[in-house]
């Protein structure tokens, strides 16, 4: 084979996103904020070069990670929705069109309880099954069309009841 991506010791490829350079990807962190780059501001390297830190491209608070990087074309997100889910349980959906205009310093894309933060964001088109999974080995699945469509400053429902010490891992 090939190698497709060079990485440190303590690094691991997560996920792969494949974009065109006038698409725009949009960043979801932990605290439940969103930042977008079109794809031509990220710098172009080899095949095997190990990359630039995030950090680099984007006005990151302390402590924020990114979790979710989608690709969002246009034309794709026009009938869209993301779906939330938190390590808390909750559940929350947003039609993509409530996130077209995000500042540079990004946009809080969802409200969080003080304890609580973003594990994954999906692009959805509404009708799709969700299955959430916890630390305990519990899941449970759902239509999402069984969630409300709720606007972009509201926290969301709960998706799950969890049991003492768990917590969604996905």
């Amino acid at each position: 084979g090939v190698q497709g991506t060079g990485v440190n010791d303590d690094d691991f490829v997560h996920e792969l996103v494949s974009t065109s350079t006038h698409d725009t990807l949009l960043f979801f962190t932990n605290k439940g904020r969103v930042y977008r780059l079109k794809a031509y501001e990220i710098p172009e390297y080899g095949r095997t070069a190990k990359g630039l830190p995030i950090v680099n491209l984007l006005k990151l608070d302390d402590g924020e990670t990114i979790q979710t990087i989608i690709n969002a074309r246009k034309v794709e997100v026009a009938d869209k929705y993301f779906f939330f889910t938190t390590k808390g349980g909750v559940v929350k959906r947003t039609s993509a069109s409530e996130f077209n205009n995000i500042r540079q310093n990004g946009l809080r894309a969802l409200n969080l309880k003080e304890d609580d933060e973003l594990i994954n964001v999906l692009l959805t088109d509404g009708t799709e099954d969700i299955i959430i999974g916890t630390r305990s080995g519990y899941s449970v699945r759902f239509n999402e069309s069984s969630i409300r469509n709720m606007g972009r400053s509201a926290t969301g429902v709960r998706g799950v009841k969890l049991r003492d010490e768990d917590m969604v891992v996905g």
